[in-house]
């Protein structure tokens, strides 16, 4: 027998009896298993079950995505997260009923394919710890979008369309390069949680102050020196965080006190005349 074969007998017999399986025959049968083509034989599978909904290829070693992901008509939700792809096929925009997709963990994943932007359907996107640079105009095209994750990627920017997005009640942006926000946030009117932490972001336009719905505003370590008084408008807000920021206003005392005394201060502030 070769040395796979040993590998492979030592696994199952591992499994079998409980034991724990050395790290160096574990490598072994990773290194002779084509992920790739696995994942291809089990999409080609589910492709004749017409009305398939769901598929989890989530850790699965995958590089690449098969372009028969596109037959798969049906599809409601799919997770490809903890995998180690670079890029997706443009076949995946043909999931054109495809409602919830989780990319996250994919530290190699730089780029989305343009035909991307066609899966209008999507209602929850979340694409935290890759390598994502930027977000396209066409991002305005998810339009049933409720929530958008992208924490631990590489934003510089937003582009002003991210504010088409009418029905988007999660943003998460933390961890990100982000230097400011396009004033067309605030068209962000069902949004209820907003995190912006660990960026860049030296303002906070004041259309912020538009979204009604907001709950939930995390800024902190970014390099704010001042927060819009039209904060202090938002009736909904009940958690702001502002900690390592090199704020004046509100004071360094108040932030020390904690997101009710901020709140207090911001809202202290919009009566006044």
């Amino acid at each position: 027998m070769n040395t796979l074969t040993n590998a492979v007998l030592v696994l199952g017999a591992a499994a079998f009896f409980g034991l724990v399986v050395p790290f160096a025959i574990a490598r072994i049968v990773e290194k002779h298993v084509d992920w790739d083509k696995r994942a291809r034989r089990r999409i080609a599978r589910i492709a004749h079950r017409q009305h398939a909904k769901e598929l989890y290829l989530g850790s699965s070693r995958l590089t690449a995505v098969p372009a028969q992901i596109g037959q798969l008509k049906q599809l409601e939700l799919l997770h490809l997260d903890a995998n180690r792809l670079k890029n997706l096929p443009p076949e995946i925009a043909e999931l054109s009923v495809l409602k919830t997709l989780r990319l996250d963990d994919n530290r190699q994943l730089s780029e989305l394919p343009e035909a991307f932007w066609r899966l209008t359907s999507l209602v929850v996107l979340s694409m935290d710890n890759n390598q994502l640079t930027c977000l396209p105009p066409d991002i305005s095209r998810l339009i049933a979008l409720q929530t958008l994750s992208l924490s631990g990627n590489k934003l510089t920017a937003l582009p002003p369309e991210i504010g088409e997005l009418r029905n988007l009640e999660i943003l998460n942006l933390d961890r990100n390069q982000l230097t400011l926000l396009p004033p067309e946030i605030g068209r962000l009117t069902n949004l209820r949680q907003l995190v912006l932490s660990d960026n860049r972001l030296s303002t906070v336009p004041p259309e912020i102050g538009q979204m009604k719905a907001l709950k939930t505003l995390l800024l902190q370590n970014n390099q704010l020196t001042h927060l819009p008084v039209e904060l202090g408008e938002l009736p909904r807000l009940e958690w702001l965080t502002t900690s390592k920021n090199p704020l004046a206003f509100p004071s360094p005392q108040t932030v020390r006190l904690g997101s009710s005394a901020v709140l207090a201060a911001l809202r202290a502030r919009a009566r006044s005349p």
